[in-house]
């Protein structure tokens, strides 16, 4: 209310300067023509927006309140309509944001915005209708799809990027179909970086990465890389021999990329003994590297992906871990197993010691597999 800025210090954050830092980061964005026209068109003063600090801070005193005292009611038809209208605030935005690609004097400019600007308009009207009704959520969608079918028709008066991507929502709850087609590539890349083998072999990898988006597979929890080849192991229509092998390699390197990818405690306070029998005498916890994981498979596979030198064939156990990044391994044999199995058991390392396990305990803990934190000094 002064005009002035008022500083509030906190351990790493001013809000004030943050806002500030905030606004000139945003700048362009907020004073360009499509900001301030969608503003106009579907924002409401006091819901999507506050014009006075008082009511800003009315609404996050009450929001917090909400969120850790209150309780909180959903209700179905109104979260739905409030989606609903999202939803069109959304559109209307990249409408207004792709209408600024083209020269404002030009006939495609003119002929873009006669078709697309009466359908902002109506999305306006029900985006506002809908905050009170939510019978008028079925309109809403419908009125979804002809803006999007609207500009479908002028979409070659646009740079082929901002065309192209236009579709590109996210919203897999409308239409999983439109979803998939316009957001392949996106998703392809991110399977080309978590599974980089697997996808130089498939034969069709931008047509079985679409696939993979319309199926259940794609909306479970987990790494992309993990999902995908869960969903590939079921694929029965790929010639039998190639399909086995994709399917190991998809595995293999979901594998490598699975969560978690550090263990913090283990970096800062993990000692490397000297040999692994003074753990005995010194109190301290030895356990599994927090990004341990084991699996079997294929030497040929596990070769292949990694470009190391096997002596093994078939099938063979593998442990991993991952450190600063970088995923290491270890070929089971039977001594290693035997440790990891107890250490990961949480067993009392003096249940289970034997000198004849000593050469694989200090292989797993160099290579940090197993981590030994030693307990904290006291004060005499």
């Amino acid at each position: 209310d002064t005009g002035r800025r008022h500083p509030t210090p906190r351990p790493r954050l001013d809000a004030s300067s943050d806002a500030v830092g905030y606004m000139r980061a945003h700048w362009n964005r907020v004073t360009a023509w499509s900001f301030g026209h969608w503003m106009e068109l579907f924002l409401v003063d006091g819901v999507d927006y506050f014009s006075t600090l008082h009511g800003l801070r009315e609404n996050v005193g009450r929001s917090m309140h909400q969120l850790v005292g209150g309780v909180i009611d959903v209700d179905s038809d109104t979260y739905l309509a409030r989606r609903t209208r999202s939803q069109l605030q959304d559109l209307g935005y990249r409408v207004l944001l792709a209408l600024e690609w083209l020269d404002p004097q030009s006939e495609g400019a003119r002929r873009a915005e006669e078709v697309l600007m009466p359908q902002l308009e109506e999305s306006a009207r029900l985006a506002h209708q809908l905050l009170d009704d939510p019978d008028r959520t079925e309109d809403g969608l419908d009125q979804f799809a002809r803006t999007c079918q609207a500009f479908s028709e002028v979409a070659p008066r646009f740079p082929d990027e901002i065309a192209d991507a236009f579709l590109a929502f996210g919203y897999r709850f409308i239409d999983p179909q439109v979803f998939a087609r316009a957001a392949v590539g996106q998703v392809f890349s991110g399977l080309e970086d978590g599974l980089p083998e697997t996808t130089q072999r498939l034969d069709q990898p931008v047509e079985t990465t679409h696939q993979f988006m319309i199926s259940q597979d794609f909306d479970d929890h987990g790494r992309l890389s993990g999902r995908f080849a869960r969903w590939i192991s079921s694929q029965t229509q790929l010639d039998e021999l190639k399909h086995n092998k994709i399917v190991e390699i998809a595995r293999f390197e979901a594998f490598a990329n699975a969560e978690p990818r550090s263990d913090e405690e283990a970096q800062l306070f993990a000692v490397l003994p000297e040999r692994a029998g003074e753990m005995r005498d010194h109190p301290g916890r030895l356990r599994p590297h927090a990004t341990l994981r084991r699996d079997r498979f294929d030497a040929a596979v596990v070769a292949a992906v990694t470009g190391a030198n096997l002596t093994e064939t078939g099938d063979i156990a593998i442990a991993a871990c991952v450190i600063d990044g970088e995923l290491r391994l270890v070929i089971e044999d039977e001594t290693t197993s035997a440790v990891l199995d107890r250490v990961t058991s949480a067993e009392s390392l003096d249940q289970w010691w034997d000198f004849a396990l000593a050469a694989s305990i200090t292989e797993l803990l160099q290579s940090r597999m197993i981590v030994w934190l030693p307990a904290p000094a006291t004060e005499a």
